[in-house]
């Protein structure tokens, strides 16, 4: 079985933009990169999936160099994190 993507998915009030769901790219970003880790898959792009209450749907997708970008952006996070712990 052959993995290109992992999914997000919620149910919302209002619609969003994209750039108000940076996290959520993060946590697909950081899914993908230990699902690729533990199971040998090749995920390399993550897909958002919003409904509101009004039955609007939004599809938000990440691929290429910017979901790498978000790679790299969560492994600086677990960083910082582990930085600020210590």
């Amino acid at each position: 079985m052959t993995f290109k993507r992992v999914l997000k998915t919620g149910l919302y009030n209002k619609p969003k933009r994209k750039e108000w769901i940076t996290d959520y790219f993060l946590q697909l970003a950081a899914y993908a990169m230990g699902h690729n880790t533990i199971y040998g898959t090749k995920i390399d792009r993550g897909v958002v999936l919003i409904c509101t209450k009004d039955n609007l749907f939004q599809r938000f997708e990440v691929e290429g160099n910017e979901f790498v970008n978000y790679q790299h952006e969560f492994l600086k996070r677990v960083d910082q994190y582990y930085k600020n712990k210590a």
